[in-house]
């Protein structure tokens, strides 16, 4: 049924634009049928239920959580953007929101969880993918669809979903083999052998214009769009992709164990792990294996090696040193020169995939001298590409509302841009405008070619933020006006307790972490938690490197001790959550400031919330509370206590302190 669905009919995108808004409705129902399909037949390949609670990569949630994801993703979505107003389960709609990279405010730590049975999820996928495909059939819509229509976000869950099929087989592969068994759509490519020996390709110098224009017809993620314009000088580049073959000389050079091929970032990594080739290269009787998704076999020396970022960079400095040199990883311009080159139409207008992408040809790596563009071979497709850039936002790059956490967490210098697809990349991923990016230590199927040339990108240089609602939340919150204020809750809420220093307390609402800093320094620890990534990363940056840089018009910075004098910051932890339906770990507190209200929660609502995160005798305080929401006669009264009024005409400031009972 799978072979039959894809061999006959593969979705190469959905255009969002002409005049027939039920051909569209028709061709997105499809899209998103056929993305469930792919992953449900990713994961029958877990044959042992207990493979779905093992986690496979140990930064990573096992994969019962990314196979819940998908579905709460949807939900998720739809709630913040309006299009459903209810929840269909809101324990696995807190728990399966987030966890997929390993940021500094996400939380990996496997006692915070209880994840539930597998027959459970099941049926709450089959719920969700339901309620999706109704609002599909249902929805009032015009064309084109832009992102601003609530149909975007519809094609958003859906694009998100593709994402993870891909992300998934990346950790199935990395499960033992007794919880698996070998799904037969999943079939590997032959191999032919040991390949031709690479070559280097003469491509003249260039001007690129990167960025999809905001009026293309096909579904963009918000780091897409914005422009930006570099030369790019003539350079030589490698005529196939590097194979296992080409990679086995560095691995028998002892390249794993030579500390000056690699950067510190990547000697740690090697320290760490422990390791001497790459990851899904496993050593049986004295001889190399592979390992795909399902099995384990013969190793295909023609097929493109798969590694990370800092064992492709650690390949070129060997090879520069070898040959006396300068071979490097392409940056994100010169990639897209390369690309230029290939003269290669998107992929809703391919009439059949012209590389090894969108699951057309093969369903594993393919051998590198299969599809030539040109006088290069895989432009795209096969595998993703390394690229020596560390992803940021283009010149009038904006957050889309609705997923604000996508691209801004990842503009750190630590997540490097992969181009150009793989095999299994459909949908927006297989798209010439694609831009997607993991920490240098990550696996995807991903692997790299290799340039001669000068260009060096930077990296390593601190993160900026560049987000104009951002850095005006800075210019409000890190200020002498604002500082008396959190100076004054911060001595209302001391005086509440004897002794602070043993009180645990959570800032909610807590936006860049001002006011969770200043109360560092007299409560025992915080948890500051806000709804925004772009907000609560500012948080993080100051805990971590004690100062957050930001642009408006000129660099400038905020600096943690113009405003507190003494070093705290190890006394708290930021996590961005959904406040009507945070995790179960937000417990036990003695004491919560809450500064936020809105829409879906409301002053009253928050004494229910919060009555099973606090314990008894603990005090909660609401920060400039609405007037006209006073909840004295309602339910709540039963578990709380009202204990008092505070003002500060100076500070413009009301507060509302109330006490568990």
């Amino acid at each position: 049924m799978m072979r039959t669905l894809l061999s006959q009919s593969v979705v190469k995108g959905v255009p969002l634009d002409g005049t027939d808004i039920e051909q569209a409705r028709n061709n997105i129902l499809h899209y998103f049928r056929e993305a469930v399909t792919v992953e449900d037949t990713l994961y029958s390949g877990i044959t042992d239920s207990l493979g779905f609670y093992k986690r496979a990569d140990e930064l990573r949630h096992p994969l019962i959580f990314y196979y819940g994801h998908t579905a709460s993703f949807f939900v998720n979505k739809f709630l913040a953007s309006g299009i459903i107003s209810e929840r269909i389960n809101p324990l696995f709609e807190s728990l399966f929101a987030i966890g997929v990279d390993e940021m500094s405010w996400d939380d990996l730590d496997s006692k915070h969880y209880d994840w539930p049975p597998l027959g459970e999820v099941r049926n709450y996928r089959k719920k969700v993918f339901g309620m999706v495909e109704k609002i599909i059939m249902e929805e009032n819509f015009s064309l084109p669809i832009d992102w601003n229509s609530r149909m975007w976000i519809v094609m958003m869950g859906i694009e998100h979903l593709r994402i993870h099929i891909e992300t998934s087989s990346v950790l199935i592969r990395q499960l033992p083999l007794e919880y698996l068994s070998i799904v037969q759509f999943w079939k590997n490519a032959p191999s032919n052998g040991f390949p031709p020996v690479n070559q280097m390709v003469e491509i003249e110098g260039t001007e690129m214009v990167l960025g999809k224009p905001i009026d293309y017809p096909t579904y963009g993620w918000d780091n897409e769009y914005g422009t930006s314009v570099e030369r790019v000088a003539s350079m030589q580049v490698s005529k196939y992709l590097c194979s296992n073959s080409e990679y086995l000389s560095f691995v028998i050079d002892k390249g794993y164990s030579t500390q000056e091929y690699w950067s510190q970032e990547g000697w740690d990594w090697v320290k760490y792990k422990h390791c001497m080739a790459p990851r899904f290269w496993i050593m049986h009787q004295n001889h190399w294996k592979l390992r795909t998704i399902f099995e384990l076999i013969d190793m295909p020396w023609d097929w493109p090696v798969e590694v990370n970022c800092l064992e492709a960079e650690a390949f070129c400095r060997w090879k520069s040193k070898k040959e006396s040199k300068n071979y490097a990883l392409p940056s994100e311009a010169q990639w897209e020169s390369i690309y230029r080159q290939g003269q290669i139409e998107d992929l809703y207008q391919w009439p059949i995939a012209p590389g090894n992408i969108n699951l057309e040809h093969y369903h594993s790596p393919c051998p590198i001298n299969t599809f030539a563009f040109g006088n290069i071979y895989d432009v795209i497709g096969n595998v993703w590409q390394w690229t020596q850039t560390p992803i940021d936002g283009y010149k009038g790059f904006r957050v889309h509302p609705i997923y604000d956490d996508f691209s801004v967490p990842t503009f750190d210098h630590k997540h490097n841009l992969i181009k150009g697809g793989s095999w299994i990349s459909t949908g927006n991923e297989a798209s010439r405008y694609a831009r997607y990016a993991f920490r240098r230590h990550f696996y995807q199927h991903a692997g790299f070619r290799y340039i001669l040339s000068d260009y060096q990108q930077e990296r390593g240089g601190e993160t900026v933020v560049y987000d104009k609602e951002v850095v005006e939340k800075l210019l409000c919150e890190w200020t002498p006006s604002q500082n008396y204020k959190e100076k004054v809750i911060t001595d209302i809420c001391c005086h509440l307790f004897e002794d602070p220093t043993s009180v645990k307390t959570m800032d909610v609402g807590c936006s860049t972490g001002r006011s969770t800093f200043e109360l560092m320094r007299y409560f025992h620890y915080i948890h500051g938690v806000d709804r925004s990534a772009r907000h609560i990363g500012c948080g993080v940056m100051m805990k971590e490197q004690k100062h957050i840089l930001f642009w408006d018009q000129e660099q400038k910075q905020i600096v943690l001790n113009d405003f507190l004098d003494i070093d705290i910051s190890e006394k708290a932890a930021f996590y961005q959550t959904d406040f009507a339906n945070m995790k179960p770990f937000f417990s036990d507190y003695q004491h919560v400031v809450v500064r936020c209200y809105d829409n879906e929660i409301s002053y009253k609502e928050w004494l229910r919330i919060l009555s099973s995160r606090m314990v008894v005798n603990g005090y909660l305080v609401f920060v400039d509370p609405p007037e006209d929401d006073h909840p004295i006669d309602t339910d709540a009264m039963s578990e709380w206590e009202f204990v008092e009024t505070k003002q500060d005409i100076d500070a413009n400031l009301t507060i509302s302190i109330w006490k568990k009972k």
